[in-house]
């Protein structure tokens, strides 16, 4: 990473002083217009790539499900090209429309963060699988153990995060941060990234409200500390260990092939029902739980930090 962003800095400092700062000097100044500009860009190049991921891979023989399962190959290969697209659409927004360097968005991996941000989804979520199993919410059996399914789901679930922190809590959330109050601009992103769901089997109003928080949950680190890569590690064993771990439908799809099975024993507002943990009280309860101890913590380290710069 040291030597991605001084090379940066080498060729930036081989333009003239007024080169940099045409660079530096944002081609639209308003920070919400530059986060509305990035969505057709995101949106068109993601359709491209798609329509030709899914010609490829059906000519190949390959199938889609017919029900909500997931299957982890043919999740890769679909995700990929939207991995693709929302950085392609990063980079040039970044580029041509911020005029600003694409390393300072906080997206070159920093694995410290990633690792503290994958044990504290690890414990959240085995918070809520515990409260309710106590509560006899649920009930976990041992399931039948598919070692390339179990292993092909590391995979699918990191893409799945990378794209998704990516598309919310980069760009699109650091633009918002320049027109608004960066809780405002969190407030926002997370209800978009609730809505974005809304199409997912068996989502429901509670489901939504509990998404939407998991976008807090998700954003804080980002406007704190302008970096991606605890975010990343939070979604990805948030998601992990609710379904192929602890058998849980994640936002409605299910997991086949799990370590447990999730066995629901009480009403989907207890158990969560076909949407998973992220549709019960518990998931809510857990997420409010996540978001008090983040914020606390990030701003108890702000403060740590603007004491020392005195």
């Amino acid at each position: 990473m040291e030597n991605t962003t001084n090379l940066f800095k080498h060729q930036t400092g081989r333009h003239s002083a007024s080169n940099i700062e045409h660079l530096q000097s944002p081609a639209v100044k308003q920070g919400w217009l530059r986060a509305l500009i990035f969505v057709p860009i995101w949106f068109v190049l993601t359709a491209l790539l798609s329509i030709i991921a899914d010609g490829i891979y059906l000519r190949l023989g390959g199938t889609h499900p017919t029900d909500s399962s997931l299957n982890p190959l043919t999740e890769m290969i679909l995700l990929l090209p939207q991995v693709i697209s929302v950085l392609v659409a990063i980079y040039i927004c970044r580029r041509w429309i911020d005029r600003q360097d694409f390393a300072t968005l906080g997206i070159f991996p920093k694995w410290k963060e990633f690792g503290l941000g994958a044990l504290f989804g690890i414990i959240l979520i085995s918070i809520g699988c515990f409260v309710m199993t106590n509560m006899g919410w649920i009930e976990l059996k041992e399931n039948a153990f598919n070692a390339s399914s179990f292993f092909g789901f590391v995979l699918m679930f990191m893409l799945v995060a990378i794209n998704e922190e990516m598309l919310c809590r980069t760009y699109f959330l650091s633009s918002l941060m320049d027109s608004t109050n960066k809780f405002v601009a969190l407030l926002i992103v997370s209800l978009l990234f609730g809505l974005l769901h809304i199409f997912n089997p068996d989502f429901t109003w509670l489901s939504f409200f509990e998404i939407s928080l998991a976008g807090i949950l998700l954003g804080l680190w980002y406007i704190y500390r302008k970096n991606i890569w605890f975010p990343i590690g939070l979604h990805f064993t948030w998601n992990f260990f609710q379904g192929p771990v602890f058998g849980f439908e994640v936002s409605g799809q299910v997991v086949k092939n799990s370590l447990w099975l999730e066995i629901d024993k009480a009403e989907a507002i207890f158990s969560g029902g076909k949407f998973g943990l992220e549709g019960s009280i518990a998931g809510v309860a857990v997420t409010v739980l996540g978001c008090g101890m983040l914020f606390l913590y990030l701003n108890k380290s702000e403060k740590i930090s603007d004491n020392s710069d005195i």
